[in-house]
């Protein structure tokens, strides 16, 4: 009988029970108190991270007419301004397809033409601007905003891509994609492309 068996039995020949593995007791609940404390540490350094990630994720899908759908909710005044270098203080009223209606601080209504947007900044001290992917439901465009004011024979003022100063007058006519107006100027009546368009203002021709 080899050394190993001989050492499994006892003097009497019987067979010695199984000896029960040996734990070691590794630290104390000090240890163990850390141990999960770190854990949690890092599982809500993780979740931050995780939460970064997504707020970027959406950052990148973000566009400038979500963005105007909440300001439009919220009310407050932004400064927008526009290619032309034309600079507006107002609130976002409503948000169509292709343009946007703003009130003035005097109350006054204009459209601006999404495309003529340029840099929208909130308030000095204000609430941060939001980041949006929300998308328009509203089918209205521009086109169909200067058919309403057509109709009306609305006294306005327009400008055209990113020139600064309007032409003025009363609109009189339209077409497709064209308005007619009728000025105060040299030229008694011109007529307009709409697509042209980067502003739209209402005056008061009282």
């Amino acid at each position: 009988m080899g050394a190993r068996e001989q050492d499994a039995h006892r003097a009497d020949g019987s067979r010695k029970g199984r000896l029960a593995p040996t734990v070691a007791v590794v630290g104390d609940d000090r240890s163990w108190d850390r141990f999960a404390a770190d854990a949690r540490e890092q599982e809500a350094v993780a979740s931050r991270a995780r939460e970064g990630w997504l707020r970027q994720a959406a950052g990148d899908d973000a566009t400038l007419s979500g963005t105007l759908l909440d300001l439009a909710e919220r009310g407050t005044a932004v400064l927008l301004t526009l290619r032309s270098g034309r600079r507006h203080r107002v609130a976002v009223w409503r948000v169509a397809s292709d343009c946007i209606a703003v009130r003035h601080d005097d109350g006054r209504v204009s459209w601006l033409a999404l495309d003529a947007i340029a840099v929208v900044a909130g308030e000095p001290g204000g609430r941060a601007l939001p980041v949006s992917t929300r998308r328009v439901e509203s089918e209205v465009t521009l086109s169909d905003v200067m058919a309403d004011l057509v109709a009306d024979q609305a006294t306005v003022a327009l400008f055209v891509a990113d020139m600064t100063d309007a032409q003025r007058g009363r609109l009189v006519g339209g077409g497709r994609d064209v308005v007619r107006l009728a000025t105060a100027g040299p030229a008694p009546e011109v007529v307009i492309a709409v697509q042209a368009l980067s502003e739209v203002g209402l005056v008061d021709s009282g």
